[in-house]
Formats: C-alpha cells, structure tokens, sequence
C-alpha cells in the first residue's frame, strides 16, 4: 500500500496520482472522518471525499487532498490505513517524502533516501545506488506510518526525494516512481510520461525565472 499524504512538498501526491492514473486503479473506498474540515473533491465532474483508496490485486494507493492539520487526525488517518492493509493482508505499507533543497543538482535528485523494515527493499533500493537513511527523524503522516508499523505485523518503507525548495520540482517524483518500479515485481510502470512532465515542467520554470530576472535587471536599470 502507497500513501500519498501532502507534506513539506507535493512529490507524495505526484507520486501517487501518476501511480494510479498509469495503472488506471479503480476507487475502492475512502477514510472519513466528522472531525475533518468539511470539504469535497470533485473529480471529473462527480463529488468524492478527500481520502481516498484506489487498488486492485497488485497495489493499493491512499491518496489525500489536503494537509491534516492536528496530530490526532495523523495518528487516526494512519490506524486507519494499517487497519485496511491488515484486513486485506497487504505486504507492505510504503510512504514518500519530500525533502526540500536550497542548491539540487541533476545528480542528487536522482539518488534517494530510504529507510524499511523489509530486507528484501533495503536490497533493491541498493541496487539502484539509493542511500540508507541511519540517522534522522521524520515528521507527519510519513513518520507516523514509520513508527506505527513497530507495533504491527507488516513491513514499512519510506523514500525521502530531495526536491527544490524554489520552485514545483517533479524530478523527485520521478525517481520515486522509478524506484517503486524496480521495488515491486508485481507492477511493471512507464515512467517515460512522468518523465516528459518533470522536463516540461523544469522548461517552463527556467523560462518563468529567467524572464523574472530579465524584468528586475529592467526595472532597475530605470533607477540608475
């Protein structure tokens, strides 16, 4: 099971939502809860509650419209969804985080973190030259999900993307995807339409800053 919770980025949510478009998942159920804002998602034309569960046999993803905003309603969502994985026997609960970077060179936004209970994961995130996280604390609905699953009977994994901290960056997005891919044997995924998105993406705010500096270096020059 993958969740897609916002956190200090958006890379949980991209992830998720590329997942479960590409691997056209149906809507399976949702967590509710009284104590969550009141609010609805519509999406293509029809209302949904903001938390969703899409999944077939392969994967089950959790995805979350907004940011939950007490540590009760944390721990609550998350009881929740490792009370799903249990009731349907799921392998594996896997969460992602974003890690927000001053300076992010094309090298580093490839190489994530990773943390998990399961050998065989620790295995396959090392094939693909990933870092083991040994130190370190995580925070939200990831971190929740993490420490839950020392009182539980089921596998935990986090992958933590470095991601720019100045502007949308989906590259984070895309090595998580890709290293899901490599993770699980079950799914194969093309990551190739992710890919092409981050590229625009990346185009679009190049041109977007250079053309705000363009317009401070004129603005200024007015004042000489």
């Amino acid at each position: 099971m993958l969740t897609g919770f916002p956190g200090a980025t958006l890379t949980s949510i991209l992830v998720a939502g590329f997942l479960r478009d590409a691997m056209e998942l149906p809507l399976i159920g949702c967590i509710t809860s009284p104590h969550f804002p009141p609010r609805c998602l519509i999406e293509k034309g029809q209302p949904m509650h903001p938390i969703r569960i899409f999944g077939d046999s392969n994967l089950v993803i959790v995805v979350c419209e907004f940011k939950l905003p007490t540590p009760e309603l944390i721990a609550g969502v998350t009881q929740a969804a490792y009370l799903f994985a249990e009731r349907h026997e799921l392998a594996m609960v896997l969460t992602v985080e974003g890690l927000p970077m001053e300076k992010l060179s094309e090298g580093k936004a490839n190489v994530l973190a990773f943390v998990s209970t399961s050998d065989k994961f620790r295995s396959k995130m090392s094939e693909l030259k990933h870092e083991p996280l040994e130190d370190s604390v995580i925070v939200g609905v990831a971190g929740a999900m993490l420490a839950e699953a020392t009182t539980r009977d089921i596998d935990v994994a986090c992958l933590v993307a470095p991601t720019s901290a100045e502007f949308p960056d989906a590259r984070s997005a895309v090595a998580c995807v890709k290293a899901i891919d490599h993770a699980l044997e079950e799914i194969t995924i093309d990551t190739k339409p992710l890919q092409k998105k981050a590229e625009a993406l990346s185009l679009t705010v190049e041109k977007l800053l250079k053309q705000e500096k363009s317009e401070s270096k004129s603005v200024s020059s007015m004042y000489l």
